[in-house]
C-alpha cells in the first residue's frame, strides 16, 4: 500500500513490458481532458470478473445510493444497469441487458456490496457479476516514469485515488508537491520522467494510493 504515480506511454503494439488497460477503465478513472481518440483502441477477449448490474431492495435506497455508485466503477466493475427488486418488471430487466450484452450463457453470481452515503449512513445492495470472456476495446501503455510517494501536503486534495490524467499541467503539478523532505524524493525524477518525455495523445499518468 501507499502512493504510485506512474507515467505510460500508449503502445500500438502489445509487448512483453505493456500493460493492457481497457478502454472503459480509461474513461472511467480519466479525471482532466481525454486526450485519446478512439482509434487507439482494439477489440480483444478479455477474461475478467465482470459487475454491471447493480441490485437494490427498493426504489427508494437505490435513490439515495445512486450517485456513489460511480466512484465504485473502474472498468470491470461499470453498473451500467441499475434496478430496485420492487420493479415489476425487474426479471425482464435483468434478461434483456443480458441478451443485448450478449453475456446471457456467462457464468454469474451475485456479490453483496455496501455504499457510503454523504450522510454518513449505509447502504447494501447486490452486484451481479458475470464471469469470463468479453469483447473489450482495450489500448497498450509502455511504463516511462515512476514514483513511489514522496508527495507533501494537499496532494491528495488535488490529485484523485484510482485515477487518470493526460494533460500537461498535470504532470506539472506534481512539481508543487514534490517534497524534498520526504525519504522517497529523487532529484530530477518529475522532471525528466514525467515532463521532459511527455507527449500529448501518447501520456497517460496513473495515481493510486
Amino acid at each position: 500500500m501507499g502512493l504510485d504515480i506512474t507515467h505510460m506511454k500508449l503502445s500500438l503494439i502489445k509487448t512483453d513490458t505493456t500493460e493492457m488497460y481497457l478502454k472503459d477503465e480509461i474513461m472511467l478513472g480519466m479525471k482532466d481532458v481525454n486526450n485519446f481518440p478512439d482509434d487507439i483502441y482494439s477489440e480483444k477477449l478479455v477474461n475478467g470478473f465482470w459487475e454491471f448490474i447493480a441490485i437494490f431492495k427498493n426504489n427508494e435506497e437505490l435513490e439515495f445510493a445512486k450517485p456513489e455508485l460511480e466512484r465504485l466503477n473502474d472498468g470491470y466493475r461499470n453498473f451500467k444497469m441499475i434496478v430496485s427488486k420492487t420493479d415489476n418488471q425487474f426479471k425482464e430487466k435483468i434478461n434483456h441487458f443480458e441478451k443485448e450484452h450478449k453475456i446471457e450463457k456467462v457464468k454469474k453470481t451475485k456479490s453483496l456490496i455496501e455504499v457510503n452515503l454523504k450522510n454518513g449512513s449505509k447502504i447494501l445492495f447486490e452486484s451481479l457479476c458475470y464471469e469470463g470472456e468479453l469483447n473489450c476495446k482495450v489500448a497498450y501503455f509502455q511504463e516511462v516514469g515512476y514514483q513511489r510517494k514522496g508527495m507533501g501536503n494537499g496532494f491528495s486534495n488535488y490529485f484523485k485515488n484510482d485515477s487518470f490524467y493526460s494533460e500537461l499541467k498535470n504532470f506539472e503539478k506534481l512539481l508543487d508537491f514534490y517534497s524534498r523532505n520526504n525519504h522517497m524524493y529523487e532529484e530530477g525524477n518529475i522532471k525528466n520522467n514525467f515532463i521532459k518525455n511527455y507527449v500529448k495523445g501518447e501520456s497517460l499518468m496513473m495515481i493510486s494510493w
